[in-house]
Formats: C-alpha cells, sequence, structure tokens
C-alpha cells in the first residue's frame, strides 16, 4: 500500500499548506516557513507500520525491523542508528525530517484522510552539516541530536543557535518562577565566543530547570556585560548593564523595549539599585536619579531626582520604593513612593542615645536598612541605636542603644522573633515586639554572624580573628544559649560574606558554603585536584539538634580545568543548587548527593 502527499498543515504554526502534483517545495504564508514533501513515500503494511522511506538526497533509509516498536536510521558512510520503542523517528541531514507514528496512522485511516501517512521536510539546520564535518563544538551538537532523536524538534531548533561557538554560563543567574507549580526555568548571562575568528559577545540564555534544553538566548548583549542582574517576571525578563536596561519576552528572549538610564548603576556599592515591583520596574543610579518604569512597555512612569548622589541602597519597605537621601540641612531623610504615581511620603529617623541629649545623629544613603520576613516591617542600624519601624504606617516601635558601636559592615538576621547581630566580638539579639536586647555570645577573638534558626537551634559562623583566620559553625541552643556542637573548617575561606571568597580555589583549602536540606544542614566544600581532573564537591551533612555527621562524600565535578574557580553565584531551589563552574551550570542535589544537572 502507498501514500502520497498532496496537502498537510505547517509544522511550525499550523495553517493549510497546498501542494500542486509537482511540488515538493512551499513556504507558509502566515509565518514563512520553508516545508518540502519528500519524493519518496513509505510504504505502509497493512497495519500502517513504515516498511521503508529513503529520501530524495539518498543520505539516509529508515527500515522497520521484525519489531513494529524498532526503527533502524542508516546514514551514508556512518554507522547505523537504532531507536527502540519510538513516536516519533527523526533524522538530520541538511534539514530534519519526521514520519508519524503507528497511532497517527490509524487515526488518519478512521478518520479517512488521504494521507495516512506524512514525510514533513523543513530546512531548519542549514548549518549543521558542516559543522559536524569540521568536528566542531561537540558538546552543542551532541545536545541538538538528543534533542532530534527524542522527538524535541522546537528545542533542536533552539539550540542550534549555539552551534559554532563556545558558550561559557558566567556570573548573573536567577530562577523564574513558571507557574504555580511547574519547576522554574533558569535565565543566565552567558560569554560566547566562535570556534573561528570572530568576536565575542555576551547573550541571556533560558534553560528548563527540568532538564538541560536550551529554551531561547536574546540578541548579543555586547562584547563588555561580564555580570549584570538578571531579574524575571511571569512575561518578562530584565537586565541591567552600566546605564543599558534591557527587557526581552519570557516566552523567546526576544528584545521587548529598551532604555538609557541618567547615569550607570554601580552595583559594586549598590547591589539592589534595580528593583521590580508588580508592573513597574525601578532604577536608581549613580546620580541620584531615581527612573521609574512601565515594565510591560518600557514607558517612562515617573522620576525622581534626589539631593545627594552616590546612592547605597533602594529598597521596598511597606509595599512602596524607599532610599535615603537629605534634606536641605544635609539631615538623612528616608523617602517612599507610591509605585504607580510617585506620591512620596517622607520619614526622619533620628539616634539620641541619650534621650535628655539636644544632640541627635541622622540616617545617611551608607546607613542600612533591613526588612523583617514578612516585610511589614524594618530595621535601620545607626551607629549607636538599632530601631525598629512598622512598614506600613512609618511609625518608631523601638529604638534601643548597645553598649557599643557598630563600625564596617554588618551581616545581621530577621526572624518573625528577632533581630541577631553581630557586633564587636559579641552575639547580641534583640525581642523584635519589645526591644530587649540580650547578649548570646562574647568573645573578643571571634567574629560572629547569625546564619539561620531552625526549630530551637540557632546556626553561627564564628569568625577566629586572632591570629590566623578561622572559621567555625556553632549551634546554639536558643532557650538556653549554650553551645550544642561545632564543626572545625579551618582556614578554607567562606563562599558567603563576611570575607567571601572568589576567583580560584586552592588545592589545600576548598571554600565552603552551607545550607539547611531535608536531611540536614548541609556543608559543601569545593575542592581542587592537582590532577586537573578530580576537582570535587566534598559534601557532608549533620543532624542539626545533635551534630551528627552522615561522613564526608566525595563528588566529582567532571570539569577539566588547571584552574578551579568559585562559582559565580549560587542559587537555591529546595535542596538542589545551582551553579556555574567552568563555565558550565551544574544542578547538585545535596540531599541525595550527586549532581542531576549539566548544561552545556
Amino acid at each position: 500500500m502507498k501514500s502520497s502527499v498532496d496537502a498537510l498543515n505547517c509544522p511550525n504554526c499550523g495553517a493549510p499548506l497546498e501542494f500542486t502534483q509537482d511540488q515538493t517545495l512551499v513556504r507558509c504564508k502566515f509565518c514563512s516557513s520553508s516545508v518540502e514533501r519528500s519524493d519518496a513515500t513509505p510504504t505502509l503494511d497493512d497495519a500502517g507500520h513504515a516498511l521503508r522511506a529513503s529520501f530524495a538526497d539518498g543520505r539516509i533509509t529508515v527500515e522497520q525491523s521484525s519489531n513494529a516498536r524498532r526503527f533502524v536510521i542508516k546514514m551514508r558512510g556512518g554507522r547505523p542508528v537504532v531507536i527502540e520503542d519510538s513516536q516519533i523517528v527523526p533524522q538530520v541531514v541538511t534539514s530534519v525530517s519526521y514520519i508519524a507514528t503507528n497511532s497517527q496512522v490509524a487515526q488518519a485511516k478512521a478518520g479517512g484522510c488521504v494521507a495516512p501517512f506524512l514525510i514533513i521536510s523543513f530546512i531548519l539546520l542549514v548549518t549543521i552539516v558542516p559543522i559536524i564535518l569540521a568536528m566542531g563544538n561537540p558538546t552543542q551538537i551532541a545536545n541538538v541530536l538528543k534533542l532530534v532523536f527524542s522527538g524535541k524538534i522546537d528545542e533542536a531548533i533552539t539550540t542550534t543557535s549555539t552551534l559554532g561557538k563556545n558558550v561559557r554560563v558566567s556570573g548573573s543567574g536567577v530562577l523564574a518562577p513558571f507557574g504555580a507549580d511547574g519547576p522554574p526555568d533558569i535565565i543566565v548571562l552567558t560569554n560566547q565566543f566562535p570556534l573561528g575568528e570572530g568576536e565575542t559577545e555576551n547573550r541571556i540564555l533560558a534553560l528548563r530547570s527540568a532538564e538541560p534544553v536550551m529554551l531561547w538566548q536574546s540578541e548579543s548583549l555586547g562584547k563588555s556585560v561580564y555580570r549584570a542582574p538578571i531579574m524575571a517576571g511571569p512575561d518578562f525578563v530584565y537586565a541591567l548593564h552600566e546605564d543599558k536596561l534591557w527587557a526581552l519576552h519570557r516566552a523567546d528572549g526576544q528584545t521587548a523595549w529598551t532604555a538609557t538610564l541618567a547615569d550607570k548603576v554601580s552595583f559594586s556599592v549598590c547591589p539592589n539599585c534595580v528593583r521590580l515591583l508588580g508592573i513597574y520596574l525601578f532604577t536608581l543610579s549613580d546620580d541620584g536619579t531615581l527612573q521609574a518604569y512601565n515594565a510591560q512597555t518600557g514607558a517612562p512612569a515617573w522620576k525622581f531626582q534626589a539631593n545627594q548622589d552616590s546612592p547605597r541602597g533602594l529598597y521596598v519597605l511597606g509595599g512602596r520604593l524607599a532610599f535615603i537621601d537629605q534634606d536641605e540641612n544635609n539631615h538623612g531623610l528616608l523617602r517612599l513612593f507610591d509605585p504607580a504615581s510617585g506620591k512620596m511620603e517622607t520619614v526622619q529617623p533620628e539616634c539620641r542615645p541619650d534621650r535628655n541629649s539636644r544632640y541627635a545623629s541622622y540616617a545617611s544613603w551608607t546607613t542600612p536598612i533591613y526588612t523583617s520576613p514578612d516585610a511589614a516591617s524594618f530595621y535601620i542600624l545607626f551607629d549607636e541605636c538599632v530601631q525598629h519601624w512598622d512598614a506600613k504606617t512609618l511609625k518608631l516601635v523601638w529604638s534601643t542603644t548597645p553598649a557599643d558601636r557598630f563600625y564596617g559592615e554588618v551581616f545581621p538576621l530577621a526572624t518573625e522573633e528577632a533581630f541577631y547581630l553581630g557586633v564587636q566580638g559579641k552575639l547580641v539579639v534583640f525581642e523584635a515586639v519589645t526591644g530587649k536586647l540580650q547578649t548570646l555570645l562574647e568573645d573578643k577573638d571571634y567574629e560572629f554572624v547569625a546564619l539561620a534558626v531552625e526549630g530551637d537551634t540557632l546556626i553561627v559562623r564564628a569568625i577566629r580573628t586572632r591570629g590566623s583566620q578561622r572559621s567555625e559553625l556553632w549551634a546554639l541552643d536558643k532557650s538556653s544559649d549554650k553551645r550544642r556542637w561545632m564543626v572545625d573548617l579551618g582556614e578554607s575561606p567562606s563562599l558567603d560574606p563576611p570575607h567571601a571568597s572568589a576567583g580560584s580555589i586552592s588545592e589545600d583549602k576548598p571554600v565552603w558554603t552551607w545550607h539547611i536540606t531535608s536531611k540536614g544542614l548541609a556543608i559543601l566544600r569545593f575542592k581542587a585536584a592537582e590532577d586537573d581532573v578530580s576537582h570535587a564537591i566534598l559534601l557532608e551533612t549533620l543532624d542539626v539538634k545533635t551534630g551528627e555527621s552522615s561522613g564526608q562524600q566525595e563528588i566529582r565535578l567532571g570539569v577539566d580545568t588547571i584552574i578551579l574557580s568559585a562559582p559565580g553565584f549560587t542559587l537555591w531551589q529546595g535542596d538542589t543548587l545551582w551553579m556555574p563552574i567552568e563555565g558550565k551550570l551544574l544542578g547538585f542535589d545535596a540531599a541525595a548527593g550527586k549532581i542531576t544537572y549539566r548544561w552545556p
């Protein structure tokens, strides 16, 4: 039984296509896709099984074995490829073709279709054969072939845009939620350079987190965009580099709009000076210009010029945008703006250690603000005061004066119940409701940073500053303040601040980080190997309450490099850590102790 193809639908947009009797190539009127009808139509048996399909160029034949679910693809000059239990059998030549499945044939027969079996050829891999022959970029080629032979034609088409290039995931990334229950996409900045001659370029790229599949990539952002903050909403992705702002469609990565700011944004001093809030995007540039954009259209919504320049922070307090500026008397002033209208409210926090004193100290751009977990309140840290404010009413809840002044950068921990703060060899805690102060730890040889509260256990990083710097993890009983257990991490640097490590990893000093997983407190050490191949993660999981260890497990990273660099960013999703390692994006399941994701 023979079948011929006289009419079909566009495989790209679904619009009807019409072929004349002698026409083999037609262009879709709606999406301009080119669709080719093969001259050779496969023979079908009575059950609708494809017995043989020979393509016009003679490069590929498809034969059915005695097993109806087993196909053999023969490429001229190459080894036969066997496809087991496949519903779609695609092949890669100068174009990609696919054969309708047995069930599709049966459905076509039942519906009385003229074409119970379709062979659709559409030109979409015009460069793959020369690249394969040149043996270029085998990783990307393998990714394309894997997608093709899995029947994922759309993803294969997208991935071909990386062929002929070395693609490296660089220092920016974000997890972008996809619906209420679906796994998020991963949006990353990549550095790309051709295998041959050509200029280096940087592009934003979207990956599916459930499997290492590229969804889209943006147009080139230029040659010098090595690190840029990325934000993602349900419909758009945003990136900012110096004074250039990009908005990309979440569906396909096409540029939706761009904007040039009044001045650049220096993220080294103001890492949160770009914010996405509802349908508005906000930037606070180095000259003190707060600009609001409609995040969907890019239209400027409103603008405010601060009195002071060189900002240090842009915050979201009680659903409003906020930053600390100066008034006409050079006193610190907290300005808060309605996101839609730009309507401004102001409040002037002041610190009076002695309530009877005539003199007060005011906040400045360098005065840090920290929000509570529910975002209903915020804390302001003066040199001599800690203050708790209601974010909605802008009323002062309490102001407490510790015995020690604050110097340098601090890393507090805010919970629903308390505010933990390391200062001058002490770890102190303020009760959230009353501001009551209690000293939990005191040792002049240490610097303390509260990391997390898990049940009745407080996890603390204790940094020994006397002599050579060493790090330890302590677990405190919240009720008695007694130390339950301790882990000595030696002189190994931490991936997290303070004293965060970046750049290359020493062979004798692994870089470490931590995370509370479903199995307990996981300690991850990134270890460089002398043979440049056996680089690994050393994983140890502790019972949070007792400190009992599961033992140390070594998981090879699978990268071959002379210099192993610390991850440029880390993104935790439950038990999984997403991170770039030597240009590859890895997903590491810290509960299972294995690498579950690798791209490219």
